[in-house]
């Protein structure tokens, strides 16, 4: 397997305008999107980001599976067998710049899942420096190389960065191994906190959301509250 990290986004893009043929998909596409906290469609960094969640993150009421695994409209079949894997094996992730190769690309350290990624250079890649954080999801593309999403965002912050080592810290020490943050978490995180949980949301959704605001209105910021359900999510659990 070796992509073009054009071919990845273009992917993406033909597997949702596939699956948004079917009405009730749809109907959960533009459902789906309130409760991801849209608020600006003209945001296009949110827009994609949102793609991303719904297609590959999100099971779907409609389809009753994560869409990128949905049969319902033949999206399997039409959809390349390499970049059906690199979608499926593709992960968010908050990554420190380690390293970078003027025109090839930049290493990056995954605070959260551990670990090196090489990002090969594109035009999805911003341009970064040593020790920036850059937030979004990655996709393998052949020889353990992998592109940044077409969402991927950069931060220029010392204390930021301090803040995410120590929470990736203690959640690695929780966990004991590999932890994975959600591309809803990202946006939590780090981009516009949503002001309402959508209505049609599933209970457990609810419930989640209505504990977040709790610790927001307590006074902590979002990336704090984020932070604490990673770690309650990684923490291990009494049977």
């Amino acid at each position: 397997m070796a992509l073009a990290p054009e071919s990845i986004d273009r992917a993406l893009h033909d597997l949702l305008e596939q699956l948004l043929l079917d009405p009730s998909t749809r109907a959960d596409f533009v459902a789906s999107w309130e409760h991801f906290g849209g608020q600006d469609a003209a945001d296009m960094r949110r827009v994609q980001s949102h793609a991303e969640w719904f297609l590959l993150e999100r099971p779907s009421p409609a389809l009753q599976c994560l869409p990128i695994e949905s049969a319902v409209t033949g999206v399997q079949s039409n959809l390349d067998a390499d970049l059906r894997q690199a979608l499926r094996e593709s992960f968010p992730a908050i990554l420190e710049v380690t390293s970078v190769r003027a025109g090839q690309g930049a290493w990056a350290r995954d605070l959260f899942g551990g670990g090196e990624v090489p990002l090969v250079q594109s035009r999805f890649l911003p341009p970064v420096e040593v020790g920036d954080v850059l937030v979004g999801r990655v996709y393998p593309i052949g020889d353990q190389l992998y592109c940044a999403s077409r969402a991927m965002a950069a931060f220029r912050n010392a204390k930021l960065l301090a803040a995410l080592r120590k929470d990736a810290q203690a959640a690695h020490l929780a966990r004991r191994g590999v932890v994975r943050v959600l591309q809803s978490e990202l946006e939590l995180m780090f981009f516009e906190e949503p002001e309402h949980p959508a209505a049609a949301a599933p209970e457990s959704e609810q419930a989640v959301e209505r504990a977040r605001q709790v610790l927001l209105d307590g006074g902590l910021a979002p990336a704090q509250v984020a932070a604490i359900f990673v770690q309650l999510r990684a923490a291990a659990r009494d049977a």
